[in-house]
């Protein structure tokens, strides 16, 4: 007979078993999982997979393991079973946390929380766990035929008890030397659900409410082991009720907080997509949407968004959403306010901090210190907020107090091993209590529970300067040595390391490497991405394995503005990770930023070739074509991209974007309204979301007009005062409407504020230019090139003002140091070709044009300087040809309307009277009202000898452009004509 729940198959499958806390054990046969199961050691709350490889899956949704579970469950407890020995955690606490949290209200109602525990609502916490029956090809039922055997394999077994019990003790043994332990930081993972699995049908809301309750329990103990025990419970309950968004929300929450434990590899950061993307979708306006797109910028670093969406959540939402408010009120709900959720609260606390998890750089901890005292009161159980208090009343020199915070933390929960730590430095540093601090140090470091890398290594920091106080120095050193292995970043630990003897080589691998990035990471949180490039490269070397080490040196590089160094870093990331789709991103974001299209496009399609048709390669190939204008390419790229994910936020900007640039080029109201609708989209996703307010702005003002364009960008300015790119985007509006002098004011502010801003250099450089101070436009152009070596752009402007000065040998030194900084740069070898023109000098100037016709074959400006040198040179027949050249790779009726009219002139003159009127036709189909088409017309009929159709063309010519330049020498010709001149 087959044991129950056993599949057919060799009993050489082994499985590993991975607890709500973390931990991991096996490989296990199927027989050896089942009894302890039975024993009690493994339950329903673990995951399973393959040892072979495969995705973790809840223990229940294996039908190995199914009936087990079921029978385990079912089967009655017995109170006076202890578990053994070595099961016991041991911590420094007298007590555990308390679970009075666990009563909180599910919508984390105001009102709700700061009721005593007893005045609520009594909720039974024996909650029957959610388990789901696995599918299989056929149902397994349990009647009485196979209880039956079962009784009977039973009574076998009995007769193998001595062998089976010194067996199962054997298993419980091992599984009890893993378990005693607490997870290795090194093995701690985000899970991401299984949305493909059938959701469990009729499940109650009280029985969802109640594992929620039982998951934010775990979540408000703020321990990493309370995160991971969280974690494995939503999962299922997601997985279970994918539609509940208050498990979607802590699941996000949770996320964010086992972050920094993770190793940020591309399982982690998918698994934080999935769910974000997933919930955003679902509550697009609502709190758990908020919690998600929070959790995710915190965690990726994405500092200044999450102050603008929590600004915005605290201070503006709740009076949009004014009707809902009303509408629960009338019914008798509590409504739901953004501003008085604990939450969103607690979101701006961290942010006014500065920084998480290490030592605080904030500029008024004070202030933050009260306002999460505020928060206390609404969640009284949240043990994080009295931990955080006592951080920030640390920070801003008030010991006495913070000790009062720290007691209060413990009070809640006395197993809070980073508090421990803390309070035990803080007894140290503060107050010289060695012995206090000894004691609660010494025994938080040897209880169960994981804490960060840099705080632990404080704790040995802090330790060894205990003991070589004392004099005990080899102990001391001990200490100090493992501080430094673990945050090798801390030049005085490393200096305690030497005065005490020590060796300061770093071993390869190990905490030391995962040390390094999280140290990188809190830099590049706080905008120093020169010491944090440096960390995450150190990590990369100690590790070559760590891709994500390698890609996070790649972006701080980039903002740095050393993207070649960057690239460089990226393929280093991808040697070391083949899995990650990012790089690749990145690579052609940062080729096609430098014009090398060619570059890009092979990275593209090298992650295409990998990772298939994924949406986001899609939108990186819309966001390669729209740089290389070519915007219905673009367009059709994106527009496939939204189709993988209709609401990604970056492709919904990259379309409002292409729509705009083609909408005004074509003078297109259709495709500006889609512009408009795409930015609108966008914002209903990410209300503060910088880039789409920006290009909704834009949008907006070919409809409203450029006025009420400035009037949305001013009132965002106002609200959202830390963000740079709302006074940036209301000069680049007044610049483009001719309105320097406003916009020569906003540049200069921004510039004031941050000098660093290249754009506002380059914006304030061409409206001075515009507004005829050539001496300052210079200087700004040339202040852009100071804070970005690596952009030609300046060097190219310089280039251009000198030749419209007609200062062509003066023009020539900047160009080429445009193209020394960048050789794919777009109109450096045509401006090169324009000065030498300017200079006399048409064979090099030829020279000049056919380097640019090399470079860049699919443009028209190579082939256009080419005919005006031919022209200059009287080959006209040449210079007709290089324009013929030209009017097919022009995209717009006017462009190739002014091409034709240049074609027609070349033609004339090479005495091609019949193309040349030819051409004229066809400009004067693109665009009838063109003045330059009756200029070049009246001339040809002047060269067929037809002075009346010409005279007739040359007066044409001057009514549609009455103050045309030479206006004098066409009046002239038409005296010649024996005509009177229109308006004489």
């Amino acid at each position: 007979m087959g044991k129950m729940g056993k599949r057919s198959g060799p009993q050489s499958q082994k499985w590993i078993v991975l607890f709500s806390h973390g931990k991991s054990i096996g490989p296990f046969t199927e027989d050896a999982i089942q009894r302890l199961i039975a024993e009690g050691t493994v339950d329903e709350s673990c995951r399973v997979r393959l040892a072979a490889g495969g995705n973790w899956i809840p223990l229940t949704q294996e039908p190995a393991f199914f009936e087990a579970v079921l029978a385990a469950v079912n089967k009655p407890k017995n109170p006076d079973r202890q578990p053994p020995q070595n099961l016991i955690a041991e911590t420094v606490a007298t007590a555990p946390p308390t679970r009075q949290s666990a009563s909180m209200s599910i919508e984390n109602n105001p009102d709700e929380m700061t009721k005593n525990p007893r005045e609520r609502s009594s909720v039974n916490h024996t909650v029957t766990p959610l388990i789901r029956r696995p599918r299989t090809k056929k149902n397994p039922v349990l009647n009485l035929e196979n209880l039956a055997k079962a009784i009977k394999n039973e009574r076998k077994l009995a007769t193998r008890v001595p062998l089976l019990l010194g067996l199962a003790a054997l298993l419980i043994g091992l599984a009890a030397l893993f378990i005693d332990r607490p997870p290795d930081r090194d093995q701690i993972h985000l899970i991401a659900p299984n949305f493909d699995v059938k959701p469990v049908a009729g499940l109650d809301m009280r029985s969802l409410e109640n594992q929620l309750i039982k998951a934010r329990s775990a979540y408000w103990s703020d321990t990493v082991e309370g995160f991971l025990e969280a974690q494995n419970q939503l999962v299922g309950l997601v997985e279970s009720a994918p539609q509940y968004l208050p498990a979607r929300g802590l699941l996000c929450l949770v996320y964010r907080e086992l972050w920094p434990y993770t190793k940020q590899n591309k399982s982690d950061s998918e698994a934080l997509d999935l769910v974000t993307k997933s919930t955003r979708r679902l509550d697009p306006s609502g709190p758990q949407g908020a919690y998600c797109d929070l959790s995710s910028m915190l965690s990726l670093g994405k500092l200044t968004e999450a102050r603008g969406v929590v600004d915005y959540l605290l201070e503006r939402a709740d009076a949009e959403r004014v009707a809902q408010i009303d509408l629960d009120s009338s019914s008798g709900k509590t409504p739901y306010r953004f501003a008085s959720d604990p939450i969103i609260m607690s979101f701006r606390a961290e942010l006014l901090s500065g920084t998480r998890d290490s030592v605080l750089s904030t500029t008024d901890p004070y202030q933050a210190a009260l306002y999460v005292a505020n928060i206390q009161k609404y969640s009284p159980q949240w043990v994080k907020m009295y931990f955080l208090q006592a951080k920030f009343l640390l920070q801003a020199g008030q010991p006495q107090e913070a000790s009062k915070a720290f007691e209060n933390t413990l009070k809640i929960n006395p197993g809070h091993k980073p508090a421990l730590i803390e309070y035990g430095i803080m007894n140290y540093m503060q107050f010289r209590q060695s012995d206090i601090a000894l004691r609660y140090i010494s025994g938080a470091l040897t209880s169960r529970g994981i804490i960060s890398r840099p705080l632990e290594a404080r704790a040995h920091y802090t330790l060894a300067k205990i003991l070589a106080d004392r004099r005990e120095l080899a102990e001391a050193l001990d200490h100090a040595q493992k501080a430094y292995e673990l945050n090798p970043a801390d030049n005085q630990v490393k200096s305690l390391v030497i005065d005490l003897g020590g060796d300061v080589k770093l071993k390869k691998g190990g905490d030391s490497n995962n040390s390094l990035v999280f140290e990188g990471d809190q830099h590049a949180r706080e905008g120093d991405c020169l010491i944090a490039q440096a960390m995450y490269k150190s990590a990369f070397e100690t590790d070559p394995s760590n891709g994500n080490a390698a890609m996070k040196a790649a972006k701080c590089l980039k903002t740095l503005n050393r993207p070649l160094e960057a690239v460089i870093w990226l393929r280093k990331a991808i040697a070391a990770d083949p899995k990650l789709v990012t790089p690749y991103l990145l690579m052609a974001d940062y080729y096609s930023e430098r014009f090398d299209f060619r570059s890009a496009e092979k990275a593209l399609a090298e992650a295409s070739q990998k990772f298939g048709g994924h949406y986001e390669i899609l939108r990186g190939y819309g966001l390669v074509t729209l740089r290389q204008n070519s915007l219905k390419q673009s367009i059709g790229y994106l527009q496939q991209s939204l189709r993988g994910y209709e609401n990604d936020i970056d492709t919904l900007i990259l379309l409002a974007k292409a729509h705009l640039q083609l909408g005004l080029a074509t003078n297109n109201t259709e495709l500006l309204q889609k512009s408009l609708s795409y930015a609108a989209r966008a914002l209903e996703l990410d209300r503060a979301k910088v880039e789409a307010h920006v290009v909704y702005a834009q949008a907006l003002a070919p409809f409203k007009g450029f006025d009420s364009a400035i009037s949305y960008l001013t009132e965002l300015r106002a609200q959202f005062s830390r963000n740079v790119e709302y006074p940036l985007a209301i000069a680049e509006l007044y610049r483009v409407t001719e309105r320097y002098s406003e916009a020569i004011n906003f540049y200069r502010n921004v510039i004031e504020w941050k000098p660093e801003t290249k754009e506002a250099h380059l914006g304030l450089a061409e409206c001075l230019h515009m507004t005829g101070d050539t001496l300052a436009a210079l200087k700004s152009y040339y202040d852009a090139a100071a804070y970005d070596p690596s952009d030609p752009e300046p060097f190219l402007q310089v280039g251009i003002i000198y030749i419209e000065s007609h200062r062509f040998t003066e023009a020539i030194a900047p160009l080429k140091k445009a193209l020394d900084t960048n050789e794919a740069k777009p109109m450096v070898r045509f401006n090169l070709g324009k000065a030498y023109l300017g200079l006399g000098d048409a064979k090099a100037a030829l020279d000049w044009a056919q380097k640019e016709i090399n470079y860049y074959p699919k443009t028209a400006d190579g082939y256009v300087l080419a005919a005006q040198i031919y022209s200059r040179m009287e080959n006209y027949k040449a210079c007709a040809e290089q324009y013929q050249m030209a009017v097919g790779l022009r995209d717009y009726k006017k462009q190739k309307a002014d091409l034709f009219v240049d074609m027609a002139r070349c033609q004339r003159q090479s005495s091609n009277l019949d193309g040349a009127q030819g051409s004229l036709d066809i400009a004067m189909s693109l665009e009838s009202g063109n003045a330059r088409i009756y200029r070049e017309q009246g001339a040809v009929f002047e060269a067929r000898g037809d002075p009346t159709s010409a005279a007739a063309a040359y007066n044409r010519y001057l009514v549609l452009n009455p103050n045309a330049p030479d206006k004098a020498e066409v009046e002239r010709k038409l005296r010649g004509l024996g005509r009177v001149p229109a308006g004489g």
